[in-house]
């Protein structure tokens, strides 16, 4: 067994270099308390992890207009049947007093 099937069985990453504490923790800490900045990977990641949400959000809209078109296709094709139904000639004079 190899160490990166090792490491996915484990639930790790297949990499140790990708992820982790030492890769992203910062490097040092300011003792009065100050966020330290992003490394660049770290950003690098976090846009990428935005981007990514960006895109999902799009999509997932994209998918929610699409099915609010469907049904309103399909509303609107059954009420112009129904327009056509109740449209249709009606009886007059005498058919129409034998209908009743």
């Amino acid at each position: 067994m190899n160490t990166k099937q090792w490491r996915l069985e484990k639930g790790l990453p297949a990499n140790r270099l990708t992820e982790g504490v030492l890769i992203d923790a910062p490097d040092y800490t300011f003792l009065d308390g100050r966020p330290t900045p992003l490394l660049q990977k770290q950003k690098k990641r976090m846009l990428r992890q935005q981007d990514y949400a960006r895109q999902i959000v799009e999509s997932i809209s994209e998918i929610d207009f699409a099915k609010q078109r469907y049904l309103d296709n399909i509303k609107a094709v059954e009420e112009e049947r129904n327009k056509i139904i109740n449209n249709r000639l009606k009886p007059k004079g005498k058919e129409l007093l034998r209908k009743k």
